[in-house]
C-alpha cells in the first residue's frame, strides 16, 4: 500500500470514530428539544390544549371546608372558603369536597362545571349567585356590558342547566360587567384613568373595576341627610347630618346608627344652618365643642361650650 493510499484510510478510519462517538450526542440533543407529548399522563396536542381540563391551583381549605363545584373566595388567611352570596372576590370553582384543613384543587380558567343557582340558559354570562352561597347564576344575557359594572362574572355557559344541577361553564373569573350600575343617577363620576363609573346614593360597599384600574372601595352615600333640632337628635341610620346644641345647654345626643366604635366624626360649627333647621342660630362659634362620648351603632355627643341666647348650630359627617 502507498503512503498516499494509508493516509487516506487513517483519514477515514478517524472520520469514522469521531461520528460514532458524536451521533449518541446528537440523538440526546435532539430527545431534549422535543415537546412532550403527554404531562401528568394527559395527552397534548401540538397546540398544548388543555383539552376538557380546566387550570388549577391548590389551596388550603379553611372553616367549613370546600363543596365541589361550588365557588370559593379566600377567608382572608390564605385559605379558600365557599364564597358569599354577591362576593367580588372569587378565586374559581373547587374542584373537590374536602374538609377544613385539607388541600383542594381550585379552577380558574378553563373548561369546568359550577352548580346552578336556577335555571341556566346555555351561552348566558354566568355571575355569583345572590341567593346562594358558593352557586352560579344566569345573568339573563349573552352579552357582559350588559351586566352591572360591580357584579362579577363568573364565565359563560356551555350548557343549560337547572336549579342544584351542574353547568358546564368557560371560566372568566375576575371579569366585572362592562355596564353601569343598576339605579344610577345620570351624573358620571370620573375615577382616575380612563375608567369611569357611576354612584347610586343607597350604596353601602362598592368596588368598581375598570379597563385599567382596581378601583377604590366606598363606604358613605346615605339616602337621607338629616336635620334635627331636637334633643336628642333624631338622625335614624344617616351618615351626615345638622343638629343644635340649644340655647343654656352644653351637650347634645345625636342618635345614628351609621356611628361605630372607630368612625372618624367631622363636627362643624355653622351658623347658616338656620333655614335648614328651622331656629335662629346663635351667631357666634363656641369657644369650644367636640364629640366627646359615642355609642356603636346607637349615639354620639356633642360638647360645646353653652351659647347664651339661640342654639348653636353643627353640620357632622361620619367616616367609616
Amino acid at each position: 500500500m502507498s503512503k498516499r493510499n494509508g493516509g487516506i484510510l487513517a483519514f477515514l478510519i478517524a472520520a469514522w470514530i469521531s461520528v460514532s462517538l458524536l451521533f449518541p450526542r446528537l440523538q440526546q440533543a435532539s430527545n431534549i428539544i422535543q415537546p412532550p407529548t403527554i404531562i401528568n399522563g394527559v395527552p397534548l396536542s401540538s397546540s398544548l390544549s388543555l383539552s376538557t381540563l380546566p387550570l388549577t391551583q391548590t389551596y388550603t381549605a379553611g372553616a367549613g371546608g370546600t363543596t365541589a363545584g361550588l365557588l370559593v373566595s379566600s377567608d382572608g388567611l390564605g385559605n379558600v372558603i365557599t364564597a358569599l352570596v354577591s362576593t367580588i372576590d372569587v378565586i374559581g370553582v373547587a374542584m373537590s369536597s374536602v374538609i377544613a384543613t385539607a388541600s383542594v384543587e381550585v379552577a380558574s380558567w378553563g373548561k369546568t362545571t359550577c352548580i346552578a343557582d336556577g335555571t341556566i340558559t346555555l351561552d348566558h354570562i354566568l355571575v355569583v349567585s345572590t341567593l346562594t352561597a358558593g352557586r352560579c347564576a344566569d345573568a339573563g344575557n349573552t352579552n357582559p356590558t350588559l351586566v352591572s359594572a360591580a357584579t362579577p362574572i363568573v364565565g359563560r355557559a356551555l350548557s343549560a342547566a337547572t336549579v342544584g344541577n351542574p353547568v358546564s361553564v368557560q371560566l372568566q373569573i375576575g371579569a366585572f360587567g362592562g355596564g353601569t350600575l343598576a339605579g344610577v343617577a345620570s351624573t358620571a363620576i370620573q375615577f382616575g384613568g380612563s375608567a369611569t363609573g357611576q354612584l347610586s346614593q343607597d350604596v353601602a360597599n362598592f368596588k368598581y373595576t375598570g379597563a385599567t384600574h382596581l378601583l377604590t372601595t366606598f363606604k358613605q352615600a346615605s339616602v337621607t341627610n338629616c336635620s334635627s333640632s331636637a334633643s336628642p337628635a333624631v338622625c335614624g341610620s344617616a351618615y351626615a347630618g345638622s343638629v343644635v346644641v340649644a340655647a343654656g345647654a352644653t351637650t347634645v345626643v345625636v342618635n345614628t346608627s351609621a356611628v361605630t366604635t372607630n368612625s372618624q366624626i367631622i363636627l362643624t360649627s355653622d351658623s347658616s344652618l338656620g333655614t335648614k333647621l328651622s331656629v335662629t342660630c346663635n351667631a357666634t362659634e363656641p369657644a369650644l365643642y367636640g364629640v366627646t362620648a359615642r355609642t356603636n351603632g346607637v349615639s354620639f355627643t356633642i360638647t360645646s361650650t353653652s351659647p347664651i341666647t339661640n342654639p348653636a348650630c353643627f353640620s357632622y359627617f361620619i367616616m367609616n
